[in-house]
């Protein structure tokens, strides 16, 4: 597995602050509560291994985060199908009705169909996963969302959940 070496040569060429983890083999819950110990940011995401983003959905991203109101706590990604065979993308995940009105934010106490299903197409506010002992679980499995060659590619959408006396909660992918 050239994963390490991969990410490693992606950071020096990027000329981002970073570090790659390496670590035995806990799966991607594991690795992605190493991840949490790790982070020293405001928002951490937890894309899968398999998927595509876009060259600017890290800075696209940013500036949503940036422009957001201080009680956001959730950017939710809109979710591409990209098949390989024919290098087309196709805006028809299943949750895709949650980005039809180009909403920048909404509270999920009013809108709770606009819950956060899966960890890989969200940023999360680091706080709030550190204050609430959020952690993946370990062995979790669930349905894998690459399926014949398609994969699914994330773009940016923010969600406003409020944190006064509530505790969240993390999908797992």
């Amino acid at each position: 597995d050239l994963s390490g070496a991969t990410a490693g040569e992606w950071l020096d060429r990027s000329g981002r602050n970073g570090q790659v983890i390496r670590q035995e083999n806990t799966g991607v819950a594991g690795a992605r509560n190493r991840g949490i110990e790790a982070a020293t940011g405001t928002w951490i995401t937890f894309p899968d291994s398999d998927d595509f983003v876009n060259d600017d959905y890290f800075y696209q991203a940013a500036l949503v985060l940036d422009q957001a109101a201080s009680d956001v706590t959730l950017l939710s990604a809109n979710v591409h199908r990209f098949l390989e065979s024919t290098n087309q993308t196709f805006d028809d995940h299943p949750l895709r009705h949650k980005f039809r009105n180009n909403l920048a934010s909404v509270d999920l106490q009013q809108h709770p169909e606009f819950i956060q299903t899966q960890s890989a197409s969200a940023f999360f506010r680091l706080d709030v996963i550190r204050t609430n002992g959020i952690r993946f679980v370990p062995g979790l499995r669930v349905a894998d969302h690459k399926r014949n060659g398609d994969h699914w590619s994330p773009r940016a959408y923010a969600v406003r959940w409020p944190t006064s006396g509530r505790t969240g909660g993390c999908a797992t992918t």
